[in-house]
């Protein structure tokens, strides 16, 4: 029986009507080289367009080096940690959520990130984008490597239909998976009367 991190859904309910002209792109996580947070800014920035935008949500030990990358960056922004309560209202206001992790035992923000309608872009090597991404459908598999990534972010510029559709999924796939609290609570409930 696997039971996941879980959640209450009701916070990530919140609906944005999101630009057809602009595509925002987000980040929320630890600075430290396991998130891939550097490889991440270094493949935004070969992107060359005026219209698309790279959240950073968090901190740690890569904050200066961070910092100094997008200093001088129009488009990439560091909002650093986020409360908990705040989070819901800032990841509706993108479209995109990307981590790539060079390894994850869960990453609950996968999740939460699903649950407020982003298409999704993340690593193998992290538990909660094998258990719920479907390439091309309601997100994209990404390596650690620049070019990847790089790659991947383009994609979802030239698929804008795509990644709209993909983070409405996301939706649905997370209210029905053990990611929801309700769904997990009521399947602990039925192992619980199983093994008792």
């Amino acid at each position: 029986f696997n039971l996941p991190y879980s959640f209450n859904l009701d916070p990530y309910k919140l609906s944005k009507k999101r630009s057809t002209r602009d595509m925002k792109f987000l980040f929320m996580g630890q600075y430290i080289d396991r998130k891939g947070i550097i490889e991440l800014i270094k493949s935004f920035q070969t992107i060359q367009q005026d219209n698309i935008f790279l959240s950073l949500a968090g901190g740690g030990e890569l904050n200066e080096e961070v910092n100094s990358l997008i200093s001088e960056s129009n488009n990439i922004r560091n909002y650093g940690y986020l409360s908990y309560k705040d989070s819901p209202e800032f990841l509706v206001e993108h479209d995109v959520f990307i981590l790539p992790s060079k390894h994850d035992g869960w990453a609950v923000v996968i999740a939460e990130a699903m649950a407020s309608g982003l298409f999704v872009l993340g690593t193998s090597s992290t538990s909660a984008c094998n258990e719920y991404l479907q390439d091309k459908k309601n997100g994209l598999f990404i390596t650690t490597e620049i070019e990847d990534i790089s790659k991947k972010i383009s994609w979802c510029i030239n698929n804008p239909r795509k990644v709209l559709e993909g983070g409405i999924q996301n939706k649905s796939v997370i209210e029905k998976s053990m990611s929801n609290a309700q769904v997990a609570s009521k399947g602990l409930l039925h192992f619980l009367k199983q093994v008792i």
